[in-house]
């Protein structure tokens, strides 16, 4: 697994962002011409920016969630984030972490994305490794601090959207206090379309 430059960059990303350093994942965009994207770790419902992400942070928090203390993924009821339900994913983790199964894939984002990853492994899923290990990066460092992130970032020019908009937020395994995370709760917001790709 070490020689996978996927996942040595996926280790470098996570180990700072966890540390709460965004410095390596924005250089990671920014060495490849690509906007940096915005990190924000623990993020209060008003920096959110989208009333779909409000409800989604809002149902996770009605369930116990917390900085520092996610709630057990079971906890989590989809009828009482009906609304946000085209925009949301569910990923397992599996491996010990070094992949998700995307187990709820948005019909929202499967469309702007222009596949359905139900089902699918992160490692499977056709986008550039750069992108993945930011991804995995995220989703690791989530795991490690235990606490909400928001991010946003440009994908690249074959993705038919800006940006996406992502809410990650942590669900454990079960309800005891130092239960690991196992999963991840996300609103994914597309940006808007590009209009070169739309014309």
């Amino acid at each position: 697994m070490t020689d996978d430059p996927v996942q040595a960059m996926t280790a470098r990303l996570a180990a700072a962002l966890a540390a709460g350093d965004a410095g390596p994942t924005t250089a990671c965009f920014t060495d490849a011409d690509a906007p940096a994207p915005v990190i924000l770790f623990d993020p209060d419902r008003k920096a959110l920016g989208d009333p779909t992400l409000e409800t989604l942070y809002a149902s996770w928090r009605a369930i116990g969630g917390r900085a520092g203390r996610p709630p057990p993924g079971r906890a989590f009821d989809p009828l009482t984030a009906t609304a946000a339900l085209p925009y949301v994913m569910l990923l397992d983790s599996v491996d010990d972490g070094a992949d998700l199964i995307y187990r709820v894939y948005g019909r929202a984002i499967a469309e702007r994305f222009g596949a359905d990853l139900t089902g699918k492994r992160l490692s499977e899923t056709p986008i550039e490794p750069r992108i993945a290990a930011f991804f995995l990066a995220v989703y690791r460092a989530v795991a490690l601090r235990r606490a909400p992130m928001l991010t946003e970032h440009a994908p690249p020019r074959n993705v038919s959207v800006a940006s996406w908009r992502r809410l990650v937020l942590p669900l454990a395994a079960s309800a005891a206090p130092e239960a690991p995370v196992a999963s991840f709760l996300v609103g994914n917001i597309p940006g808007v379309w590009r209009t070169e790709d739309r014309a």
